[in-house]
């Protein structure tokens, strides 16, 4: 590796970290929002799974609600 490859090297990794340090100052800030509202998370994927839940069974409760109107008016569009 030549002297301009390592310097391309130094700026690459540089990089790199601050990006991680970047993304981990958000999840920290993140999660501290949460705590505050009063969700108490320990990592950000606990986050996103929540999310899927909460996702998941609003939709779920919109089927069920779509089936119980087809069920009492068969005619009814959507």
């Amino acid at each position: 590796m030549n002297r301009s490859e390592r310097a391309l090297a130094a700026i690459v990794d540089t990089e790199l970290r601050l990006r991680q340090e970047a993304i981990q100052a958000a999840d920290d800030r993140t999660l501290r929002r949460l705590r505050e509202a009063g969700l108490y998370f320990r990592a950000i994927g606990e986050v996103a799974a929540y999310q899927r839940r909460q996702r998941d069974a609003a939709r779920a409760t919109a089927a069920l609600i779509d089936m119980r109107h087809e069920i009492a008016d068969p005619g009814r569009t959507a």
